[in-house]
């Protein structure tokens, strides 16, 4: 079992279509909340009850430099993302794609427990733009555990776009999970996705100051462009 239960290549095509979808088409989004150079806006979820919620910002370093902030393995992440407890490099599944174990920090007091989640990571760089993208799928060989409740994680993801001004650098992020709060009312788990997407721009912004240094043979990046 294991890894042979993942049809890597489905996966991998129904990911890259739907977060194309969801950041080319601006007539889908509702605004939720502004301020300064941060929008988010949500729209309903084809997969589950509730949002998929989409930020965007802008930072003031290099479009690299933030490509490099959200490697999910790497060390940087650790140092500004609040939200996050760890995350485990599992499998190479293909070029540019990759298997990891996420677990994420309760949230709101608790309100929001401890949870995990099993991940397809897919991360491709191209002239207009850095992006990583991810998708949750069921794998046997990490079952779920009782400090974490299991989320699920529908088609997400970043795209930094590269500019003429290095020191400007524009973002979108989709997240698209269900969080599996069972005995919270729907609205309550919709609004603190949108909270917890503007905490999570908000906090990428300060990595500005940062002490940086470009990744080296990062897991699952393929050669450089």
């Amino acid at each position: 079992m294991g890894i042979s239960e993942i049809d890597v290549d489905a996966n991998v095509q129904l990911l890259k279509t739907e977060f194309e979808n969801s950041i080319e088409d601006k007539s889908i989004w509702t605004m939720k909340k502004k301020s300064h150079d941060t929008v988010v806006f949500a729209t309903q979820s084809e997969h589950f009850a509730g949002w998929r919620v989409k930020g965007e910002t802008v930072v003031n370093f290099p479009p690299l430099k933030a490509y490099d902030m959200i490697h999910p393995t790497a060390k940087y992440r650790f140092q500004w993302d609040e939200l996050v407890e760890g995350c485990t490099f599992l499998e190479d599944l293909a070029p540019g794609v990759i298997l990891v174990h996420q677990r994420m920090k309760p949230l709101l007091m608790g309100l929001i427990s401890a949870r995990d989640s099993v991940d397809i990571i897919v991360q491709e760089e191209t002239d207009q733009y850095y992006q990583l993208m991810l998708t949750g799928v069921k794998y046997s060989n990490v079952p779920p555990q009782p400090r974490y409740v299991r989320a699920a994680t529908y088609p997400s993801g970043m795209r930094i776009y590269r500019s003429s001004n290095p020191e400007k650098t524009k973002i979108a992020c989709i997240i698209q999970a269900d969080i599996n709060m069972k005995h919270a009312p729907r609205y309550i788990t919709d609004n603190a996705l949108v909270s917890m997407m503007f905490s999570y721009l908000t906090s990428l912004q300060g990595c500005k100051d940062l002490p940086w240094t470009p990744l080296e043979n990062a897991a699952g990046r393929t050669a450089r462009k």
